[in-house]
């Protein structure tokens, strides 16, 4: 008994000590992040001032954050209704992706039937449909949206399709012999096994979101 409690302080032991060595790298990681960028401002500005370049062919770091600054409140606005469209289209994006995912690996049939069209989705710059979207729709804000959406969702769905097949058949089949219904094994394993998955396709995905509402606009 005393064994298994030692055994268990040293376990504990190990898994604080890679909990802290993670934490750690993660900070020097962002540390050095900061650092490659506040090189690269300071380097630019050296250079673009060191051979003259003028302000209206390239300007300066500093003229360029001064003018931010400045100008911010005429940014603003704007800047809060393309927020606001990424944010919609995405979450919107993410509710497609996620439950497409969860219709094709419990019904193949439909993966059979519509995976190459997502695959064209994928592979189809959303910037290039953005003119007919507003051929059809005006220059709303629900354009955009609308593209967000179509240029995110089927890379959520792409990742959280992955993570959801990729599930361990061991654990399907103990949860099966033991009564569990196909809702129960979606619930209880086939989703918390994906999440990384998930998540992985969460990150792209919202990346995508914001180069196509950018781009829209």
């Amino acid at each position: 008994m005393r064994n298994d409690a030692m055994k268990s302080f040293e376990k504990a032991g190990e898994d604080l000590q890679q909990a802290s060595a993670s934490f750690f790298e993660n900070k020097k990681s962002m540390l050095l992040a900061f650092l490659l960028a506040g090189i690269i401002f300071v380097g630019a500005e050296l250079i673009l001032k060191g051979f003259s370049v003028p302000a209206w062919l390239f300007p300066c770091p500093s003229i360029i954050a001064k003018e931010m600054i400045l100008n911010f409140k005429y940014i603003l606005p704007d800047l809060g209704i393309t927020l606001m469209e990424i944010f919609v289209g995405y979450v919107i994006a993410i509710i497609i992706g996620v439950s497409l995912a969860s219709l094709f690996t419990r019904w193949p049939i439909f993966d059979t039937l519509f995976t190459p069209y997502i695959l064209l989705m994928v592979a189809t710059p959303m910037i290039a449909l953005v003119p007919l979207l507003m051929l059809w729709l005006g220059f709303s804000p629900l354009t955009k949206i609308i593209a967000v959406i179509m240029g995110t969702f089927p890379v959520i769905l792409i990742n959280s399709a992955a993570g959801f097949v990729r599930t361990d058949p061991k654990r399907i089949a103990i949860a099966k012999s033991l009564g569990a219904n196909e809702g129960q094994i979606f619930r209880l394993i086939r989703f918390p096994s994906a999440l990384k998955s998930i998540f992985t396709g969460l990150v792209i995905g919202g990346i995508f979101s914001i180069i196509t509402a950018v781009g829209a606009e």
